[in-house]
């Protein structure tokens, strides 16, 4: 080796992707006065949805400082007002947290009351989206949907 060469070769040893694997399983509640889901609820109650993404214990998830921003949607099943909630955006480290858990809050009354009604059906959909910590969209996004919320005029 010369006098003049002071640069190492260096390595980095990098795991197998397997053992890294990154896995994500998302899902939302809908609740309104207790810890258990429901699906019918009267228009004059108030409400919220848990969303919770989990990472399944993968040794990378640790290394996920990242903002999620989660938003509510509610389709009216034929007449009937079709809306979405504010969005909510949290910032969450995985290292501290292995589940990402957002809840948005519906108030009381955010649901249209028609008493000539039956009642209105609504399909609600669930989409949440990471940020970086420069604010730019990463590449973790996912989406619920499908829950029929039947909400009542009484």
């Amino acid at each position: 080796m010369s006098d003049n060469n002071h640069t190492l070769t260096c390595f980095v040893e990098v795991p197998s992707p397997a053992y890294l694997s990154l896995k994500g399983h998302l899902t939302a509640d809908f609740l309104a006065d207790g810890p258990l889901p429901v699906n019918i609820i009267s228009c004059r109650q108030s409400a919220k949805v848990k969303i919770t993404i989990d990472f399944d214990g993968s040794e990378l998830a640790r290394l996920l400082c990242l903002d999620w921003c989660a938003k509510v949607s509610f389709e009216s099943i034929g007449a009937g007002p079709e809306f979405s909630l504010q969005s909510k955006k949290i910032n969450h480290r995985v290292c501290n947290e292995k589940k990402v858990e957002i809840v948005i809050d519906i108030p009381a009354g955010e649901f249209k009351c028609d008493p000539n009604e039956c009642g209105t059906a609504y399909l609600m959909t669930v989409t949440v989206l990471a940020f970086d910590g420069c604010g730019v969209p990463a590449p973790f996004s996912g989406y619920c949907q499908g829950a029929t919320i039947i909400v009542n005029p009484n």
